[in-house]
């Protein structure tokens, strides 16, 4: 991906007209209203996730990149998340790919994946809103290590494991969203490293891996499991909101020079 910036306006000027949203998957559905914004969003670094409902039908959401996208490999990931969710993991969201997905006002024609939308809390926005009951922290955090397990099992790596990326459901159940650098051992095994993960999460020699793999989770689940078990046994250390947000919980890519 190049600067994130070709597509941006193009996107606000385009969504919400007629016609625009092309997968037919999404027909009947319309966007929401936002509060802040004209549409009901989420934006991230790479893409920007707009929430779509329909009568008597489950919300949906539509992810329109900012910019150009390697199209094979987001098909993959489309492909590997499918079959995953066939398989009963509950941790990943189906991910149907569009050559097609957004019409700009220039008559050019953007990729998009149409998505679950799904309602609760980043993890961070969880433990801010959450702290003083150990208890809930604790079952969160047994929750991230089953997850982490299975990951292990099935071979599956995020590759941007943050507080972020991951939601927590309103039964506290988890949910790993955006799949930018989504990886699992039945993908090629030379799939260029183009993001090397959130600094607050991240080994110090992630940044020299010239491509996935799947083990490019271990240093963030072990950060993010010891900052949820560190809560839970003293509540107060989450008191400070600076010690925990999107982009850190308690270090940063300083603290692991």
């Amino acid at each position: 991906m190049a600067n994130c910036s070709d597509y941006t306006n193009q996107i606000y000027d385009s969504i919400g007209k007629p016609g625009r949203i092309l997968p037919l998957i999404l027909k009947d559905y319309a966007l929401e209203n936002g509060l802040l914004t004209p549409y009901k969003q989420y934006e991230g670094t790479y893409g920007i996730v707009y929430s779509m409902t329909c009568p008597n039908k489950p919300s949906k959401c539509i992810r329109i990149w900012k910019d150009k996208v390697d199209n094979a490999f987001v098909k993959a990931v489309s492909g590997s998340l499918n079959q995953l969710q066939q398989y009963g993991i509950n941790y990943i969201m189906g991910y149907e790919y569009f050559d097609k997905g957004l019409l700009l006002d220039n008559g050019e024609s953007i990729p998009a994946v149409v998505m679950d939308w799904i309602e609760g809390q980043t993890l961070s926005d969880f433990i801010k809103e959450n702290y003083l009951n150990s208890a809930v922290i604790r079952e969160v955090a047994e929750n991230f290590y089953s997850m982490a397990n299975s990951m292990k099992k099935n071979r599956i790596a995020h590759g941007d494991l943050s507080s972020n990326n991951i939601m927590v459901r309103n039964d506290r159940s988890l949910l790993l969203i955006d799949y930018d650098t989504f990886y699992t051992s039945k993908m090629s095994n030379n799939v260029p490293q183009t993001n090397a993960g959130t600094g607050g999460y991240q080994h110090r020699e992630r940044s020299k891996n010239k491509y996935l793999n799947i083990e490019m989770d271990n240093f963030s689940q072990q950060v993010i499991y010891l900052a949820l078990l560190a809560v839970s046994a003293l509540p107060k250390l989450a008191a400070n909101n600076n010690l925990i947000d999107d982009t850190r919980l308690f270090f940063n890519e300083l603290d692991f020079e």
